[in-house]
């Protein structure tokens, strides 16, 4: 059976391909599991060294690629659904990509991004050698529910993971940092200890109340959002001991160095900026730790490293660059504004997209904190399905400002257009947007998107 799928999913891939209809990163998998359920458990075993899978709202997949560039850099074979296709049907579809017809994978490690719905089902299938979980933040509600539901998942499913299987855990998430009570599982945690890096309690803040007893907890300190060194004055729960620590973050508009400690101090460069990727960038360097990967060279892939596509991406258009970040839910959007701030952004695009992918409630756009931009001093324009409702929401955040009506276009490529001819030479577009949105532009700038 399996045979015919891989033959048909193969088929499929290249008439898509030949038909300019996309990388074909589902419809292959969506075939095989129509037919076997089971597809990607049956090639679990072809990976020799395990599976890795890095879920989490925010983060998913920078860290699931440095992961896997990492791994790639020290002689490993890897494959991962680096074009972002991340429920099961993805991770099928990459597996029909790198099997032979002999129903065989010549890779030593799976890295797979998993959307946050879809990990208990990939965590039953593939029975992972390490899972990492970064975070969970309010996204996609008509489509997720609360977060405490996608927790309940969560911790069914890995109560039924084997004993030898390896949690990376985020000790400055509450939720995240306590789904390992009651498991028989290997617990690794990172976090940050450094005081310079905090923000004040934000509005957009998701999981302030103990998961255990649900009482309101106490923080000593945010990162961001409900990030932070947090403690429950009933049950006492606090942030877990960590086995890496960012005791020392040093950050400016184009790169960021940090100092951590976990067995030894080692000091990581990068040209990621924002409070996020630090914990995306601890996040995956604990994970290669538990590999035993050569220290020196995982440095050094983590200083050589390009954001991935939409993420920090920099694509250059007439001697501008147009500088992309995905925002696809208050905390995010919000950390995009607060990692833009560090440039003075001049020039800004924002788009609003509600497609089924984006999620079709854009209520969450009244939690984006957009203090940090100076708008009086930018040329902002305003675009996708929904870009009333983000120009209502801008015209409230900037009360007596006013707003021309002339910089809000719903036509995405309209829109970058404007945007673009605003921007004077040598100068940065910046463009905000939601995912669906995030391809468009792409595809616009590029003349290709991953679908």
């Amino acid at each position: 059976m399996n045979f015919v799928l891989i033959v048909v999913g193969k088929f499929t891939t290249f008439i898509l391909k030949m038909l300019g209809k996309g990388s074909a990163t589902a419809l292959p998998g969506l075939i095989a599991l129509k037919f076997n359920p089971h597809f990607c458990h049956d090639f679990k075993s072809s990976f020799s060294k395990g599976v890795i899978l890095v879920s989490g709202t925010n983060g998913k997949t920078t860290t699931t690629s440095l992961i896997a560039k990492i791994i790639g850099d020290q002689g490993f074979s890897v494959i991962n659904n680096i074009e972002g296709s991340n429920l099961l049907r993805g991770i099928a579809s990459v597996i029909i990509k790198n099997s032979n017809l002999e129903m065989k994978i010549r890779a030593d490690y799976g890295v797979f991004e998993v959307d946050e719905a879809a990990l208990p089902f990939v965590m039953n299938e593939l029975q992972p050698k390490i899972i990492v979980l970064n975070n969970l933040f309010r996204d996609q509600l008509d489509r997720y529910g609360e977060l405490d539901n996608l927790t309940k998942k969560w911790c069914e499913s890995l109560q039924n993971q084997h004993s030898k299987t390896q949690l990376i855990l985020n000790a400055d998430d509450p939720v995240i940092a306590c789904l390992n009570k009651n498991l028989d599982l290997q617990t690794a945690f990172y976090g940050i200890t450094d005081p310079s890096v905090k923000t004040e309690g934000k509005h957009y803040a998701d999981s302030t109340y103990c998961p255990i007893c649900l009482t309101q907890l106490n923080y000593k300190q945010y990162f961001y959002s409900h990030l932070g060194l947090f403690s429950c004055p009933n049950c006492k729960s606090h942030n877990p001991l960590l086995d890496l620590a960012a005791t020392k973050v040093s950050m400016d508009k184009d790169k960021t160095e940090i100092k951590v400690i976990g067995k030894k101090e080692v000091s990581l460069k990068t040209n990621l900026i924002g409070t996020y990727n630090v914990y995306n960038i601890l996040a995956a360097y604990l994970t290669v730790r538990k590999l035993n990967l050569d220290p020196e060279k995982v440095s050094a892939t983590i200083s050589a490293f390009q954001p991935s596509f939409g993420r920090q991406e920099i694509i250059k258009v007439n001697d501008k660059n147009v500088f992309l970040l995905l925002s696809k839910n208050p905390t995010g959007f919000s950390q995009s504004i607060e990692t833009i701030a560090l440039k003075n952004p001049q020039n800004v695009l924002m788009i609003l997209n509600d497609k089924i992918a984006d999620g079709e409630d854009v209520s969450w756009i009244a939690d984006i904190d957009f203090s940090p931009l100076h708008f009086p001093h930018m040329n902002l324009t305003i675009s996708g399905t929904r870009a009333y409702d983000m120009a209502l929401r801008l015209k409230y955040e900037m009360c007596n400002q006013t707003m021309k009506m002339s910089n809000i276009e719903t036509d995405i490529k309209t829109a970058i257009f404007k945007a673009l001819t605003k921007t004077p030479t040598t100068e940065t577009l910046y463009i905000l947007s939601t995912y669906t949105a995030m391809l468009e532009v792409r595809k616009i700038l590029t003349g290709s998107s991953f679908k």
